[in-house]
């Protein structure tokens, strides 16, 4: 099923569900990998004073960013105003908690006074009632008793505290900080939201709108991963054609076909790019990487070496695009056919579902575009590009650099390659131990490089490692098993590992972010 369809069939039974007060259930717009960066809130101030301003500062101002759904806050402490009666007060002032509830809840309001006529205008009137610290909430009166007001700080205790925590969050020897997760609109791209999200971070930073002393840090940026990707494309397009070439020329030993050839992999690539914008799919590294350009070249050697073939052959005054013409029809069926076999053996690919189709399913089409992007050029630009020179090929002075059809590389190869088989068949038992040795070194490599996966995955970003306690652990308890153990918390080469991060947590709703 695909996403679009799943979505459909989600979104119709999530409307046979009752939910109270009329609320409607709707597909989130935020995408599954739509994380593109993380920040710390740091400064001299307390954890209820961080969250605070990432609450009611910091995530509306980063929320008006084009491109940004939502920001995700971890960690921190909710601020609260805590009222703790003494029973015994209670008892001797003779007041009920519910005369205590309802003194706070009716002291706490702002109350319209409609409006007053000043000359031609009209100004409204407001009583502005709500509590703004801790003193107001202390001087609320509950009741009186012979005269003598009873106020909320006779019966009860009023501090500032912060609501019962669910999770927390900690970075490299900090215990406790404030993180948040921008989150990249559905179907927007990314390095204009990541422009445009860095430049009111600085603004933050930089402006008065922070208090003084706290700043927002960085803690993950996607704008290095896209960089990465993208030279690393680049480099395996620019690296892989200059090989290609190489090859094609200490093998072919003709500088034409080599070019001709060689050419099939700019246009093979940029059909592919072509036909993925046309067609809305997006291309990543591992479909990018997967490209064999040695298989892209496959048809048009072949159509070349066999209208090189014609050429040399053809009898003198003939016409060269006769010759060209009959060489591109010898070798079209059997170069059409190896190329359909090829993307038959991707269907597979295009019928996975889930996460494997999401990986897998780009490469496949991608690497069907680039074969039909060779195919094309085998089949309409190689003779076009074969007729600019094909006077100059008469018959038999230019089949090849050498008679016998080698060039001197691949004669060394072939000599060699002969030598050396027939002392194969004639010592079997030396081809078996010498193998059976070489499988052995295999397996203990696999087992080493195996353990050292962790170190691999470090240098490469970041490594997480989820880990589930048990249901109702408290989570003070949580967090001091996960924290890092001072002597061996930076352990890895500072190239390797930046930063060690941890969130122990209870989800409050299934939508967590790692």
């Amino acid at each position: 099923m695909s996403g679009g369809s799943l979505g459909q069939e989600v979104l119709a039974r999530l409307q046979t569900l009752q939910l109270p007060m009329n609320l409607q259930p709707q597909l989130s717009p935020w995408s599954p990998v739509g994380e593109i960066y993380r920040y710390q809130l740091t400064g001299p101030y307390a954890l209820n004073d961080l969250k605070a301003t990432q609450d009611w500062l910091v995530r509306r101002e980063l929320k008006q960013v084009p491109g940004v759904v939502d920001i995700t806050t971890f960690g921190g402490t909710t601020k609260q105003y805590q009222i703790e009666p003494d029973p015994q007060k209670l008892l001797a002032y003779g007041v009920t908690l519910t005369q205590l509830i309802s003194a706070l809840q009716n002291s706490n309001a702002n109350a319209g006074g409609n409006y007053v006529a000043i000359g031609d205008q009209n100004v409204n009137v407001r009583s502005l009632g709500s509590m703004r610290n801790i003193d107001d909430i202390a001087k609320v009166v509950i009741s009186e008793k012979s005269g003598t007001p009873i106020l909320v700080r006779d019966v009860a205790d009023v501090h500032e505290g912060f609501q019962p925590r669910l999770g927390q969050v900690g970075r490299d020897q900090q215990n406790d900080i404030v993180e948040a997760i921008v989150l990249l609109q559905k179907g927007e791209e990314s390095l204009p939201a990541l422009g445009a999200l860095k430049g009111k971070i600085d603004e933050l930073n930089h402006g008065t709108l922070l208090p003084p002393g706290m700043k927002i840090s960085t803690i993950y940026d996607r704008t290095r991963l896209i960089e990465v990707t993208t030279h690393t494309v680049r480099h395996v397009v620019v690296v892989g054609l200059a090989l290609v070439t190489l090859v094609l020329l200490l093998m072919l030993g003709d500088m034409r076909i080599t070019l001709i050839s060689a050419t099939t992999i700019p246009f093979a690539v940029l059909f592919a790019f072509s036909m993925m914008a046309l067609t809305g799919h997006s291309a990543n590294l591992i479909s990018i990487g997967a490209i064999d350009f040695g298989i892209l070249v496959d048809a048009s050697i072949v159509v070349l070496e066999n209208i090189f073939r014609h050429l040399s052959r053809r009898e003198s005054g003939s016409i060269a695009r006769t010759a060209i013409v009959r060489g591109l029809r010898d070798s079209a069926r059997p170069v059409l056919f190896s190329t359909l076999i090829i993307l038959v053996a991707f269907i597979p690919l295009f019928t996975m579902e889930g996460v494997p189709g999401k990986i897998f399913a780009p490469m496949s089409i991608t690497y069907g575009f680039a074969l039909a992007g060779a195919l094309i050029f085998a089949m309409i630009f190689v003779p076009v590009l074969t007729d600019l020179f094909a006077d100059r090929i008469g018959s038999g002075s230019e089949a090849r650099p050498e008679r016998d059809g080698h060039t001197k590389l691949s004669r060394f190869f072939a000599r060699h390659y002969t030598r050396g088989l027939e002392r194969v068949f004639s010592s079997p038992k030396i081809v078996w131990t010498a193998f059976s040795i070489s499988m052995l070194a295999s397996v203990l490599a696999f087992v080493f490089c195996n353990r050292r996966r962790i170190h691999a995955s470090a240098r490469r970003g970041k490594s997480l490692g989820p880990r589930d306690s048990p249901s109702g652990h408290l989570i003070q308890r949580s967090d001091s098993s996960c924290r890092p153990d001072p002597a061996r918390s930076f352990e890895f080469p500072r190239s390797d590992a930046s930063h060690v991060a941890r969130r122990p947590s209870r989800r409050r709703d299934r939508c967590d972010h790692f």
